[in-house]
């Protein structure tokens, strides 16, 4: 099913040419992110178009189509528009939106009174929000997760919502190759050496063609890699990594479009281990157990070198941009025959298989992995220690830099179940043992409680039962501003209200603020109103903030 995915990609990148969607602003084209760069636990699934650093530059649909979604959030995607085009097939999607133009903002405002949310996600029909090619639909902005001013355009298939590069449909001029930055090579433990060790090392092309490495067994090599751009200084993602060996394709990966159910895979495609602890981002040219096959166009003995033999072996690696510029690594591998040591990869740990779920159970706790869930089979780490910090011992899962692709099942015993208010208790995680945040506030049940994660590392129950901070910003004009936060679990919910009913109150989560600009059509101007504002954190604690402004 994935390989048929991915020939449709092509084909529909091929068929597609016949038309052109309309630049989403009136400004050229400049890209400051393209489609499929690698991020943290995603590839990125669109084109974040330059908005010559401003929040307001107007925005337009693509093609003639039809508002079908409108997605507001204070995180993510932020404001967000989805316009279907049913004569080709696509939903255009645009995000961190500032604003919607008047005609599609009281649809929306009207949804978000109906059901008393500020964040909201919801689908409308083809009748209601009919657009033309080249209408203003909204202005770009800095909402949700944005790191800076910026337009993310998507396109999707509008059956599947499978994303597809968005050049695809653009001409973006572009003469410069990619580079390589630097080369990892991986032996498989107990079944292969790099010059006589069994450790990654990593080598510049220069010190390759200076000094080859030497190897024998079984090999997996990594590239770090960037491609950039004519006209600007930014870093982009390269679209294709292919490695042969003596003239045979061994690996091949080529990301035009994808899945969002194979989104995650990304982590199987990059070194996890070296990413989360350096942030950096190595592709491997080498398969886990449990594959993703959408985005890769070939490979042969799971992408890995054999080399069992003394002699050398030629190696060509080539990165292309979507344009086609190409960069091309050559160098040698020499074939050293020795003996690979024997590697114990048990070390105390409990064999998981990737294709099996795999379950502990100690006394009430209980850890449940479905199937699927690893990449990689692995003999997993698991430890209980008690805490006097905690309300429950500390239990160590395996190890950080080890993903997960599906969510596992959690289930902590406390030790001092002492509190009145249960939802108080939440589920703390930490990388090393050391820093604890909220990783979810789970169900009570008998003692004990039940989440679900997709981080290895350490757990224990922690207990939140401060309230969140208000502070009053102020009034500017017709809008009244909150500064807001919460040193627990972190904020959750909220409710403002104006003379006693539900009100329109917008929370930036990335500035921790919260503001309410008085409605003309739902509130009387010249009179004094009663402003309330309710904060609640992830365990149920809230403060509230009453005041009488006058407007």
């Amino acid at each position: 099913m994935k390989r048929l995915f991915l020939a449709f990609v092509v084909f529909l990148s091929l068929s597609c040419a016949a038309f052109e969607l309309r630049n989403p602003m009136d400004i050229p084209i400049e890209l400051s992110a393209n489609f499929a760069e690698l991020r943290p636990n995603h590839f990125h699934s669109g084109l974040d178009f330059k908005t010559q650093q401003q929040i307001g530059q107007p925005v337009y649909s693509v093609y003639d189509g039809y508002v079908s979604r409108i997605n507001v959030s204070s995180k993510g995607y932020g404001n967000c528009l989805y316009i279907n085009h049913p004569e080709i097939g696509l939903t255009s999607v645009y995000a961190h939106l500032d604003s919607f133009e008047p005609y599609i903002d009281s649809v929306l405002k009207a949804h978000q009174y109906s059901v008393e949310k500020f964040a909201v996600d919801f689908t409308l029909d083809s009748l209601q929000i009919p657009v033309k090619m080249g209408q203003r639909v909204a202005t770009s902005g800095n909402s949700g997760s944005s790191g800076g001013p910026h337009l993310h355009f998507e396109t999707r298939d509008m059956v599947t919502e499978a994303v597809i590069d968005p050049q695809t449909y653009y001409y973006i001029a572009d003469n410069v190759k990619p580079r390589f930055h630097r080369f990892y090579f991986t032996p498989v433990a107990g079944e292969g050496v790099v010059n006589n060790g069994v450790l990654t090392k990593s080598f510049s092309l220069d010190q390759l063609k200076k000094s080859p490495v030497r190897a024998y067994g079984r090999i997996g090599i990594g590239v770090r890699a960037n491609d950039y751009m004519t006209g600007t200084g930014n870093i982009y993602g390269v679209n294709s990594l292919k490695v042969e060996v003596d003239g045979k394709v061994k690996f091949h990966y080529r990301n035009n479009g994808f899945s969002f159910d194979s989104t995650r895979y990304i982590n199987s495609f990059i070194d996890y281990a070296i990413w989360s602890q350096s942030r950096v981002m190595v592709m491997k040219t080498y398969l886990p157990d449990n594959p993703c096959y959408e985005y890769i166009a070939g490979q042969s003995d799971g992408g890995y070198l054999i080399i069992d033999e003394n002699r050398d072996y030629n190696v060509k690696i080539t990165i292309a941009d979507f344009r086609g510029n190409e960069s091309v690594a050559s160098f040698i591998i020499k074939g050293d025959s020795t003996v690979i040591p024997v590697v114990s990869a048990y070390n105390g740990g409990r064999y998981f298989m990737w294709n099996f779920p795999n379950i502990i159970e100690d006394g009430g706790f209980r850890f449940a992995l479905p199937k699927g869930a690893l990449y990689n089979t692995i003999y997993f780490k698991y430890n209980a220690a008690a805490d006097s910090t905690g309300y429950s011992d500390v239990y160590q899962l395996h190890y950080s830099d080890v993903p997960l692709q599906k969510y596992a099942e959690l289930t902590i015993p406390l030790k001092n179940d002492t509190l009145k208010n249960k939802r108080q208790y939440y589920i703390a995680y930490s990388n090393n043992g050391a820093n604890w945040s909220y990783s979810g506030w789970g169900e009570y049940h008998d003692g004990s409680i039940k989440g679900s994660t997709r981080a290895l590392g350490f757990y224990k129950i922690k207990v939140d039962n401060t309230q969140p901070s208000i502070k009053y910003l102020g009034k500017s004009g017709s809008t009244i501003r909150f500064s807001i936060s919460d040193t627990g679990s972190g904020v959750g919910e909220m409710r403002g209200e104006v003379d006693g009913a539900w009100a329109l109150f917008r929370y930036d989560a990335k500035y921790h603020t919260v503001s309410y600009t008085f409605d003309r059509e739902r509130v009387q101007k010249g009179k004094n109103h009663k402003v309330a504002f309710t904060v609640y954190d992830n365990c149920g604690n809230s403060r509230t903030f009453k005041t009488t402004i006058y407007w």
